[in-house]
């Protein structure tokens, strides 16, 4: 029951809290948590979150969407935000996630309805990572300069990017994933020489724009348009590649599919990408 919760929540001085429940009210009487995971597979009313104004971490997974508005200035010491902007709730929420947060370094969003990242650029300008889960309607990259010498890492998934125009102002950008985007070339990553771990699994015409790239250190490919894998060979700093059943044999270095989870390399990945998902998980 609710009672229960709180008061074992407050006997053990609890920070941190993942609660699968669609009557949110009791967060009222829990002003001290510090990381709330939200699960659901209701529709529970997420205004009560604005209570928890010590928040740091805020994790939203409600299978049938938002009901209810987030208020980001609620939460002066966030740092990390996950949620979905699907259906009604979402779309009402969308101008409450733009107000923006310039705290906030992780940002995690799912359904965006976004055409470009520009609105987020200016609504989150001091991110470090972001990842995109569903976003039909995002062509472009947009206007990225608030993110020039923050962000490190950037993933989409079912982001139908034509273009990378602009990810060569990302000058921090270590780790880029482009999974089902549809871009007509890599020309924008030529000169992005500090990116060290690369994934792009979808339609790429041609990996030629990066023959010699002095940085990337770990990639996971699916087979390009001209099924030309001969630029890998050129990449000097290359120790791993992702995508076995794909682009096998490669050009000498190991796929980390034949490694165990726990070997350094694999380990090594995951930290870049910031995910404990299988390898070839989308």
């Amino acid at each position: 029951s609710a009672g229960t919760i709180v008061e074992s929540a407050r006997a053990h001085g609890v920070r941190a809290l993942q609660l699968d429940a669609r009557d949110l009210t009791l967060l009222d009487q829990l002003p001290q948590l510090e990381f709330l995971h939200l699960r659901s597979d209701g529709r529970a009313d997420i205004t009560p979150v604005r209570a928890l104004g010590h928040l740091r971490g805020l994790v939203i997974d409600h299978d049938a969407g938002l009901r209810g508005t987030i208020d980001l200035s609620a939460h002066p010491h966030l740092l990390w935000l996950k949620l979905k902007l699907s259906g009604k709730g979402g779309a009402a929420n969308v101008p409450k996630v733009l107000a923006g947060h310039p705290g906030i370094l992780d940002l995690r969003i799912g359904e965006a309805p976004m055409t470009d990242l520009t609105d987020l650029a200016r609504a989150f300008p001091n991110l470090r990572c972001l990842r995109i889960f569903g976003a039909n309607r995002m062509r472009a990259v947009g206007e990225i300069g608030p993110w020039a010498a923050s962000l490190e890492r950037l993933s989409t998934v079912w982001a139908p990017l034509r273009t990378l125009d602009e990810l060569e102002r990302l000058h921090r950008l270590s780790f880029l994933g482009v999974t089902f985007g549809r871009m007509r070339d890599l020309e924008p990553l030529v000169g992005m020489t500090g990116m060290r771990y690369l994934s792009l699994l979808g339609t790429v015409p041609s990996l030629r724009p990066l023959v010699g790239h002095p940085g990337i250190r770990m990639a996971r490919l699916s087979m390009p348009a001209d099924e030309d894998l001969g630029p890998l060979a050129t990449w000097p700093a290359l120790v791993a590649l992702i995508g076995q059943r794909w682009i096998a044999p490669g050009p000498g270095v190991p796929f980390l599919e034949t490694h165990t989870q726990d070997h350094p390399l694999v380990a090594e990945w995951r930290a870049a990408a910031q995910t404990s998902e299988p390898l070839l998980t989308l």
